[in-house]
């Protein structure tokens, strides 16, 4: 028989991993960061838990197998060795 969880409950265990390094989504308010998986560098990444090694992507943008109407999107589950790099927002500077 499966546990049923209080909001509370559920709300406490996201804040939980939030507070955890090891798990990166896109509206966390961490920055801007690449995901690499393997070695290879994935676009368009929703979550990465870096120490159960998966990330979830959306690989096309525009190519959807799921209904628009209802809001989902199209995504893959990737296995492997994660790694997450924090990009450093540096400004260009151009000369006048």
């Amino acid at each position: 028989m499966a546990s049923i969880i209080s909001r509370a409950e559920a709300d406490k265990r996201r804040a939980t991993l939030r507070d955890l390094n090891t798990f990166h989504c896109a509206n966390d308010g961490r920055g801007v960061r690449y995901v690499y998986v393997n070695g290879n560098r994935i676009n368009m990444v929703k979550w990465a838990n870096v120490e159960q090694g998966l990330v979830c992507f959306m690989p096309h943008r525009r190519l959807t197998k799921k209904d628009r109407r209802k809001g989902e999107k199209y995504t893959r589950l990737l296995r492997g060795n994660v790694t997450v790099e924090f990009v450093k927002n540096e400004t260009s500077k151009t000369s006048t």
